[in-house]
């Protein structure tokens, strides 16, 4: 069957066909809110499949790490034809298609979830290695409280334009503070260097940061991106650097759930991404706004990555 698989580049005008070929995570999925964005992106690579006219396949994915790397997003295949050699032909074309513009492409790196069998399966663990892990913290938004809640500025935590980014991560020594192991934004890993900005600036990142005038005095960066599911806003949140007090990170969870009450009037879910040595201090932070811990999601995040 999937000799017969007709693929093809995805567009704007494929959006309700793709959607259609499946409902994925318990209407969490994120492609309703997102396709339109993704689809426009120049860094982003979205193919269809089709069996006798029918979308029946898509695969997506963002070309970062100076054209080295495909994060695959989005990826579905229609009930009944999984496990038949569907998605390999599709996967197939998709890397073809990255390489026209990006020969240089070496890796795929995904998304998954601590509690995907896949990543107990002997072929997953032969053909993927572990790239990243990162715990998640899920609140749900006291909308009232949190409009009540009020910080004595303290001059150090404001908005930072996403092309700020730019200088930080030239400075080499001021990027290895703030991003050790990696630069986790919006769901994709990075290598923390200047070629990715131009990426994340597309995502619409909503970004905070602690430190004194000018860019080289930065202590803590957070990053805020959101995504429209049936029910709710997911709104999630990348925090990196130094942590020297709770109302400090209290602060920059503040502005991010204010920002999350300017896009949306409803039911807001946070999913707060945080490296292990600050999850105390966050939580802390966290009970400080008075968000309600949530158990709507996994409790990490995983990376895997396969060299192709």
């Amino acid at each position: 069957m999937a000799a017969e698989l007709q693929c093809r580049r995805a567009t704007l005008a494929d959006r309700e066909d793709v959607l259609n070929i499946i409902t994925p995570f318990e209407g969490r999925d994120y492609l309703p809110s997102l396709y339109n964005h993704m689809i426009a992106d120049p860094s982003f690579v979205g193919v269809l499949g089709e069996l006798d006219g029918e979308v029946v396949a898509f695969a997506g994915a963002w070309v970062i790490n100076d054209g080295t790397t495909m994060m695959t997003k989005g990826s579905r295949v229609k009930e009944g034809l999984q496990g038949k050699g569907v998605y390999a032909r599709l996967w197939r074309y998709l890397c073809d298609t990255i390489r026209d513009s990006a020969p240089g492409l070496k890796y795929e790196e995904f998304t998954t979830n601590v509690h995907n069998p896949l990543l107990h399966r002997p072929a997953s663990k032969r053909k993927y290695a572990e790239l990243y892990r990162m715990p998640i913290r899920c609140y749900s938004l006291q909308r009232e409280l949190i409009r009540k809640r009020t910080f004595p500025p303290s001059g150090r935590v404001q908005e930072m334009e996403v092309e700020d980014l730019r200088q930080i991560l030239s400075d080499k020594q001021l990027s290895a503070v703030l991003f050790p192991r990696r630069l986790v934004i919006d769901w994709h890993v990075y290598l923390p260097i200047v070629e990715n900005v131009d990426i994340i600036k597309a995502q619409g990142t909503y970004v905070t940061k602690t430190g004194d005038e000018g860019l080289r005095t930065t202590e803590l960066i957070t990053f805020g991106d959101w995504y429209q599911c049936e029910e709710y806003l997911a709104y999630s949140m990348d925090v990196f650097g130094k942590v020297d007090d709770t109302a400090s990170l209290s602060e920059h969870f503040h502005m991010h759930a204010k920002k999350a009450m300017e896009l949306h009037d409803g039911d807001v879910r946070f999913l707060i991404f945080i490296e292990p040595e600050l999850l105390d201090v966050t939580d802390s932070a966290c009970r400080l706004l008075h968000f309600l811990p949530s158990h709507f999601f996994t409790t990490h995040c995983v990376w895997l990555i396969r060299e192709i």
